[in-house]
């Protein structure tokens, strides 16, 4: 072996053809199941970006527009909020803490994640006054 091996020239030393070889295979294997788990990430829409560009309004204008989103009953996560109304996403969790304080929108019961107009709940797909 040359000198230009260089880390793995220590490790060589005192490791066999035959272990070199086995572990090169191991590491072929490995790299193959990696190769394919990446190529299950591709074909789940994993390597499609999206470019959102953002908007920059005034923080009353966002607030009105975040209530008009809830106007329909659904139920919004904070993200679906950002992407729907491209906004930055921190703005929009500190508006929607602010309409939650001022009891204009509400956290929903059922998930604790998203968040609701208030007065309007939504049932398995039928919204029912709250």
């Amino acid at each position: 072996m040359t000198s230009e091996a260089g880390p793995l020239q220590s490790d060589t030393e005192t490791t066999s053809k035959p272990d070199l070889y086995a572990e090169i295979e191991k590491l072929r294997a490995r790299v193959a199941s990696l190769e394919s788990q990446i190529g299950a990430f591709q074909t789940d829409g994993f390597d499609q970006s999206e470019v959102i560009v953002l908007r920059t309004i005034e923080r009353d204008e966002a607030a009105q527009e975040i209530l008009q989103l809830f106007r329909s009953g659904e139920t919004l996560f904070y993200s679906d909020i950002a992407k729907r109304l491209q906004l930055d996403l921190q703005p929009v969790v500190e508006i929607c803490q602010e309409l939650i304080e001022a009891e204009e929108i509400e956290v929903d019961a059922w998930t604790t994640t998203t968040i609701q107009q208030r007065g309007i709940r939504k049932t398995r797909g039928r919204t029912l006054p709250a």
